[in-house]
């Protein structure tokens, strides 16, 4: 009886000693990162996105020996873009005002369009 008594005992001990275990001692505790949108149009800036589009399309018109705003700094297209003139000159022209940039050559590709409303919409990021 003593050695059942043991037996049990040592069962009973084995048992709670099992249960007692945290199995997460010694692993790190893996949480997801949290997720964050990224806009598109975070990403789009002057000098990789806007000034390509400037220098192949406007600029012929827009430089300093023309009579259009000069476009061949940064500052400058930004100066137009927080006047809304840009937007309202090469993205949202009035109605029959056959205003859309550039004149008398092949239109903005609504792509470009889009890179630039973004632009806009972004804060004017330069780099």
């Amino acid at each position: 009886m003593r050695i059942k008594n043991i037996l049990t005992v040592s069962v009973l001990a084995a048992l709670m000693l099992v249960w007692a275990c945290d199995k997460k001692v010694g692993k790190e505790k893996i949480t997801a990162a949290p997720v964050v949108q990224i806009n598109a149009c975070d990403t789009i800036t002057y000098v990789k996105h806007i000034k390509p589009i400037i220098d192949s399309k406007c600029i012929s018109c827009h430089a300093q020996s023309t009579t259009g705003p000069d476009f061949r700094t940064y500052s400058a297209v930004k100066s137009r873009a927080v006047s809304g003139a840009l937007k309202l000159r090469a993205i949202d022209p009035p109605e029959g005002s056959g205003s859309l940039m550039p004149q008398g050559g092949p239109k903005l590709a609504a792509a470009q369009l889009q890179l630039i409303q973004c632009w806009i919409n972004n804060g004017q990021i330069e780099q």
